[in-house]
């Protein structure tokens, strides 16, 4: 009988034991066993349980859905909008991971990938120019980061410039064709920005700073030069003397004084 309290305690240790690790790494499990904020979700556990399940099948990362449910607890989120929101962010994954999907069959969807792009795809990125430009950057034989953040660019751009498919895709083919830093690439919203803000228009700002650089071998400074010389240009348009616009008429000589003839200056 002296040994029946500590055979107690040892079931006792094993019985949490078991629930801290759930058989089988269950994430979700664990999220509600280690964090407070998931008892207000108990009641609809078995449906998240069973859409972690459905991404698991579809490959999924998890671990990005259960950052995504603790993120929706700590705001509070009711039950419904945060299974409305998982069920939109797997939507996305499997999304992005047809995306990356290649003619081959095999893929390039590391969770990373799959991660930036599903981002990329709610910021606003089409699914068809993600296509695109992963195939073209594939065949110059560039990285997935290079790939990745041209993408990121392009999305930037259109965020602050709405673009047409052949010009959003030129942009991003010229990007992963330069010479840039891919760190670089990111400031393409930045320099169309800057270039409105010096009263470059739209035209300008697309075809000569940005699109026309990229082609001429150029970089984010050779853009910065072309605006401070559009900025200067327009300036001295607006001074007096400055250039005449198109379609201003030419000056002529100097008219002659009232009532001078010409026959009275030759003398």
């Amino acid at each position: 009988m002296a040994g029946l309290p500590r055979t107690r305690f040892l079931l006792f240790l094993l019985f949490w034991s078991l629930l801290a690790v759930p058989a089988g790494g269950d994430e979700l499990s664990s999220w509600f066993v280690a964090d407070p904020r998931a008892h207000s979700y108990t009641g609809v556990q078995s449906e998240l349980q069973g859409l972690i399940e459905a991404a698991r099948l579809q490959e999924v990362p998890i671990g990005t859905l259960i950052d995504k449910l603790r993120e929706g607890a700590s705001k509070g989120v009711d039950a419904g909008r945060l299974i409305a929101a998982l069920r939109e962010t797997i939507e996305r994954m499997v999304q992005a991971r047809a995306i990356l999907e290649q003619p081959s069959g095999t893929t390039a969807g590391s969770e990373e990938n799959v991660q930036a792009f599903s981002i990329l795809l709610q910021r606003g990125l089409p699914e068809e120019l993600a296509r695109e430009l992963i195939a073209y950057g594939r065949q110059a034989g560039r990285r997935m980061q290079a790939i990745r953040t041209a993408c990121d660019a392009v999305t930037s751009l259109l965020a602050v410039r709405a673009l047409e498919d052949e010009d959003a895709l030129k942009v991003g083919e010229l990007l992963l064709a330069s010479k840039l830093p891919v760190s670089a690439y990111r400031s393409l919203a930045s320099v169309y920005l800057k270039a409105k803000a010096s009263g470059l228009d739209d035209s300008e700002v697309l075809n000569d700073v940005i699109i026309g650089t990229l082609e001429s071998g150029g970089g984010i400074v050779s853009m910065d030069e072309k605006i401070n010389k559009g900025q200067a240009t327009k300036e001295a348009e607006k001074q007096p003397g400055g250039s005449a616009k198109a379609g201003d008429s030419q000056a002529g000589p100097p008219a002659e004084p009232p009532g001078q003839s010409k026959d009275h200056k030759k003398k």
